[in-house]
């Protein structure tokens, strides 16, 4: 069995869904505080109950990406306490950097048969520049331990647009549910990717008329749902672990500008092919081997 596959989606529309998110912060519950194992991995020591992220372009003069995410995770065992220990990477280059809007967090605990928050205070967040390329924003939730249940989300505003946000359905810990919504507007063309074993309980679309650039370009609204996702094993014949978590990628193929610019980004084998034999050092060289080229370029594009 192959360790990872791909599913392609097109961009197919319907009317499928229009409500909001039904994921209020916290609104956990009593059977979720009492609850002592994952019946699905009884060895979990810890669970993702719900889990629910958004990725969006904002509609404003700077026309920014926006990601916000909002997830409630179970405390099973003490191991598990460390899973409140949160660290945000913020990507920078060139003068421009991603940025965090808004953090809410809290955990929830139960004292002498009374549910008790403990929310984090703004005190508590801090960030730190472990390198060129990235920020992190850093807190650790309160009053977390055994048993607690967890909860926490965040905006985060990106001005690397054409980087759209990917989503990991899969992680260390089992999830009970995960959702993924995405809103792209009909100018921007991604190959959306589903990588990993697992597979998309749902996948819906929905045309947004009028919805960006003050009413002059329609969105898609993708909805991606995946439920009772076991804990991601590594095993000895993996490379790079990202590489096999099951997860919705997006390449983008091209961007279309309103003055009916078009921009390409994605290559097919012969555009690569052609790039290379125009760079005078790597063309000399294909141009030798032509033929072993032309092999390889006709056996990668038949599949």
């Amino acid at each position: 069995m192959k360790p990872y596959f791909l599913l392609f989606f097109s961009l197919s529309l319907c009317t499928a869904f229009s409500q909001g998110h039904d994921f209020p912060f916290g609104q956990t519950s009593y059977r979720e505080l009492e609850m002592k194992i994952y019946d699905n991995d009884s060895n979990a020591v810890a669970v993702i109950l719900n889990e629910l992220g958004e990725g969006y372009i904002e509609d404003d003069n700077d026309y920014n990406l926006i990601f916000e995410y909002h997830v409630r995770i179970k405390i099973l065992k003490q191991e598990g306490v460390k899973f409140a220990d949160i660290e945000i990477p913020l990507h920078k280059q060139e003068g421009r950097a991603e940025t965090i809007r808004s953090i809410k967090a809290s955990s929830f605990t139960i004292d002498n048969g009374t549910m008790k928050e403990t929310r984090l205070d703004s005190k508590n967040i801090f960030s730190e520049n472990p390198g060129k390329y990235w920020d992190v924003k850093k807190f650790a939730i309160p009053n977390v331990r055994e048993g607690s249940v967890i909860e926490y989300q965040y905006k985060l505003e990106s001005p690397f647009k054409f980087n759209f946000r990917s989503w990991e359905f899969q992680n260390d810990i089992p999830k009970i549910r995960s959702e993924y919504w995405a809103t792209i507007p009909a100018n921007y063309n991604y190959n959306i990717t589903l990588r990993g074993m697992q597979q998309l309980e749902k996948h819906e679309n929905e045309l947004i008329k009028q919805c960006f650039y003050q009413g002059k370009a329609d969105c898609v609204r993708h909805q991606f749902v995946m439920t009772n996702i076991p804990a991601f094993k590594e095993e000895e014949y993996m490379t790079a672990k990202s590489n096999f978590l099951s997860a919705i990628n997006f390449e983008l193929a091209e961007f279309r500008s309103f003055d009916g610019k078009v921009i390409k980004y994605t290559k097919e084998w012969k555009d690569v092919e052609l790039d290379l034999r125009r760079e005078e050092k790597f063309g000399q060289q294909l141009r030798k081997g032509k033929d072993i080229v032309d092999d390889h370029v006709e056996l990668a594009m038949s599949g």
